[in-house]
């Protein structure tokens, strides 16, 4: 898919960004947004494609992002569903089951604004090239079903400006709206989410419906529906509830790392990022260590071509950049091996 560098947005009568001020293995195809029955969603928020161009360097400015404990509040064991697939977002920690009757979409990086701060190292140029190689396919996730959508999108401080908007909408003059409220179980929690119902204008008809907001941990969180046209009113209801049961099972399993790309010790260096897999490049083993370090114990090796998951790090240590990876074949687990010496690589993305 292409990037967008964002300089401008077209004008839509109403564009309204996934985001929202109350708190609160299947691996998809990733394909772009598709039009459902609920009409809004499937008029994203109109952007001029161009190509990069350099602009002056800035300095990185640190960034917030939410805390371990507001993670912690959301991490739990599911409990699958008897029939139901399970997709799990490996870089992002969560997973989110649904029916064989839905289907789950994922994007990856799509904007990167021209004010962007770039990390002291990059250019504007270089910094483009590097998201779009570093950055997973799978930050803007919806799961879909016949009268609408589930959006989960990383928190916009963070990794999340580069999926905006997840989702954007237009709406026309065609519509009337109304404020609504409903009740969204959450890992647990039962939310009172306030959020709008759009009528036709020319007829009166209920068109759809939206909820926007966010979880402790600063996810976004957007859900919209509506009846199908070519489904009977009196069901919309029960079609809804089964939508609202599908973001009930969002669950964290793990606490996420959101550090922008390009701004940790390894620089531009690094080709990883927690929670990608990644691989042991031809040549020799890589040694898997207790620690992040030359002088901890070797725990085990991981030969060329062996897939890790990568959970933690970087760490740059004894001029090496170390990062934890999992693999059933590591004693424990999981262990600490080095990607490479800042010129040459040892660990590399998997290609699957």
């Amino acid at each position: 898919m292409k990037k967008i560098v964002c300089f401008i947005v077209v004008t839509i009568t109403l564009l309204i960004a996934a985001c929202g001020t109350s708190p609160a293995t299947e691996t998809p195809t990733t394909v772009p947004p598709v039009q459902t029955s609920v009409s809004p969603t499937a008029v994203m928020a109109a952007v001029m494609k161009i190509p990069p161009t350099k602009a002056a360097t800035a300095t990185a400015k640190p960034i917030l992002i939410p805390t371990q404990t507001s993670f912690q509040l959301l991490l739990s064991t599911p409990t699958p569903l008897p029939g139901w697939n399970t997709y799990v977002n490996d870089y992002l920690g969560y997973q989110i089951s649904y029916p064989p009757s839905m289907k789950v979409h994922a994007e990856g990086w799509i904007s990167f604004y021209t004010d962007e701060t770039i990390p002291p190292g990059f250019t504007f140029d270089e910094y483009f090239t590097y998201l779009e190689k570093i950055l997973p396919d799978q930050l803007c996730v919806w799961v879909e079903s016949d009268v609408g959508t589930v959006t989960i999108a990383p928190p916009s401080e963070s990794i999340g400006r580069f999926v905006s908007p997840c989702p954007g909408m237009g709406i026309g003059e065609q519509y009337g709206f109304e404020d609504a409220s409903q009740s969204f179980l959450v890992n647990g929690r039962e939310l009172q989410i306030s959020g709008k119902k759009l009528y036709l204008e020319s007829t009166g008809e209920l068109d759809s419906e939206f909820y926007m907001f966010n979880l402790d941990n600063g996810f976004r969180i957007t859900f919209i529906s509506g009846p199908a046209k070519e489904q009977p009113l009196e069901i919309y209801p029960e079609k809804m509830d089964l939508l609202k049961r599908v973001l009930s099972t969002l669950t964290w399993i793990r606490i996420p790392d959101l550090t922008i790309p390009g701004t940790t010790c390894a620089g531009k260096y690094t080709q990883l990022l927690p929670g990608v897999w990644a691989q042991v490049a031809p040549g020799d083993p890589n040694r898997v260590r207790s620690t992040p370090s030359r002088s901890a114990d070797v725990i085990g090796q991981l030969y060329p071509g062996t897939a890790s998951l990568v959970v933690e790090g970087p760490i740059c240590a004894d001029g090496l950049v170390f990062w934890r990876v999992e693999n059933s074949t590591i004693p424990g687990g999981s262990g600490w091996t080095a990607e490479g010496d800042g010129r040459e690589y040892w660990l590399e993305p998997y290609e699957q």
